[in-house]
């Protein structure tokens, strides 16, 4: 086991206990969604250049969103880094947003291996172990925690998050949704959000 991967590996089973112990603050902002996607996006270009593969983020104007910025960013580029395991040379990935008041719904759609239908409902379970499917490939190359993280962090936003594939060979849509600024869904988050405090700072340091 390299040693990233085993960091890696600790670092998520410190954010389960964290999630599930329910000491994580979320440092709440209005955010822009397009500029943070192009953030991941250079932190994933280098990658998607050795596989050759054509990563594009919309550029459209969209009502920014209520989150904790890096932990959403977080979302994204674990989402982003899976369609890149799984896509082959020559594929596409494409982020995309949609509006639907009162969320925005950030879209990753990719070119990649798909996933049977059977096996959608069990992408986002801890440790969910899928034989020769998505979330066994993803477990070679990462702990098999990312998507359960995500759905994690996307939840304590008031968001959803699913995944949708026309079946296997065909592509696969990541999509969650987060609270438009101002709407009822962002007052009710701000006001019920976790807070930091001094205790939730020493524990995110440990």
């Amino acid at each position: 086991i390299s040693v990233e991967r085993l960091i890696n590996m600790v670092n998520d089973m410190l954010n389960i206990s964290r999630i599930e112990g329910g000491r994580i603050a979320l440092r709440l902002a209005e955010t822009d969604l397009v500029p943070l996607s192009r953030e991941v996006y250079d932190e994933v270009l280098e990658k998607a250049n050795e596989k050759n593969i054509d990563v594009v983020i919309v550029q459209k104007n969209v009502p920014k969103v209520l989150c904790d910025k890096d932990k959403i960013h977080e979302v994204l580029l674990n989402l982003i880094g899976n369609s890149l395991k799984f896509t082959k040379a020559g594929g596409t990935i494409s982020v995309n947003f949609t509006a639907h008041d009162p969320y925005i719904t950030i879209s990753v759609t990719d070119t990649g291996v798909g996933i049977s239908s059977e096996n959608l409902s069990k992408l986002f379970t801890k440790f969910g172990r899928l034989e020769n499917s998505y979330v066994a490939i993803a477990e070679s190359g990462g702990t098999g925690l990312g998507l359960f993280i995500s759905k994690s962090l996307v939840e304590l936003h008031k968001g959803t998050i699913k995944a949708t594939s026309p079946g296997i060979g065909k592509g696969t849509v990541f999509s969650f949704s987060l609270p438009i600024v101002g709407s009822q869904v962002a007052q009710d988050l701000a006001k019920s959000a976790p807070k930091e405090t001094e205790n939730t700072k020493e524990l995110e340091k440990t």
